[in-house]
């Protein structure tokens, strides 16, 4: 009786479903699998669901084992189950961002199609968290340079005077790349929200 405490069950069958919540958890599919082919478990039932109400494909759409998520659909565990958050599985796994669990997890992704779109948009939106990042560090740079500048004293003043100038040039040009970049990598987040709230329809 690994899981009793978290279900506060204490009968034989309820047994076998808290010890396949175990290691469902540690990814141990053998154990999985060995107990469902022994035992006519209902995994639909409402005693499938821990105290959250998430069945077991609400616990594997936090991680990678594919394998066992497939295995469970197969056997007969619904993906529409919301636990008490008002979350399904694919909710979970889109959170993630793991598009290889949301193709097991639903069928609307059987559009080739769109899960490229929406691969094609988390690889955006990471090339504009890259960028974003390389933009701050060259205003941080910029920022030193002028400070710099304006402490030197020297006799070539006018030189040091249009240098500051291109800087804060390069310094605002700075800035609204920035702004840029940060206004397209919210537009790109709001696609991505639009396109994933369409699971859900």
């Amino acid at each position: 009786m690994v899981l009793s405490w978290l279900f506060g069950s204490n009968t034989s069958n309820d047994d076998v479903i808290n010890n396949i919540f175990y290691y469902t958890i540690n990814n141990n599919n053998k154990q999985v699998i060995k107990l469902l082919s022994e035992n006519k478990i209902d995994l639909n039932d409402k005693r499938c669901k821990d105290t959250y109400n998430n069945t077991l494909l609400h616990i594997l759409a936090n991680g990678h084992n594919l394998v066992l998520a497939e295995y469970l659909i197969l056997y007969g565990l619904r993906r529409d189950h919301a636990n008490s958050f008002g979350e399904k599985a694919v909710d979970i796994a889109l959170k993630n961002n793991n598009l290889a669990m949301v193709r097991i997890l639903t069928d609307i992704v059987q559009d080739s199609r769109l899960v490229e779109r929406i691969e094609n948009l988390e690889t955006q939106r990471k090339g504009l968290y890259v960028r974003i990042e390389k933009t701050e560090i060259e205003l941080g740079k910029a920022h030193v340079e002028v400070r710099n500048l304006k402490r030197k004293r020297c006799d070539q003043c006018e030189v040091h005077e249009r240098e500051v100038k291109r800087l804060k040039t390069n310094n605002d040009q700075l800035v609204q790349t920035n702004e840029k970049l940060k206004k397209d990598n919210g537009d790109l987040q709001t696609t991505v929200t639009n396109l994933r709230a369409s699971f859900k329809k």
